[in-house]
């Protein structure tokens, strides 16, 4: 295991992060205040509610991933 490098994407990952994305775009759709944390992002909590318990890995990746969504939902 090297420090900073991300392990090969399983097969399922891509699964995974297209649901949280999903999920991340109905959760900005509806723009729910109880949705997001103090710097706008979705909480994990709203996530698993709407994919039936897929989430993000980490902060980073919820991060990277709410970044490419509000891109779309805004461009």
């Amino acid at each position: 295991d090297v420090t900073g490098m991300r392990p090969v994407a399983r097969p399922d990952d891509a699964t995974r992060i297209e649901a949280v994305k999903e999920a991340m775009k109905l959760i900005a759709e509806r723009n729910d205040p109880g949705d997001f944390d103090a710097a706008g992002t979705p909480k994990v909590r709203a996530i698993e509610n709407l994919t039936g318990g897929a989430k993000p890995v980490d902060g980073k990746e919820r991060l990277a991933l709410w970044a490419e969504v509000a891109n779309a939902v805004e461009g």
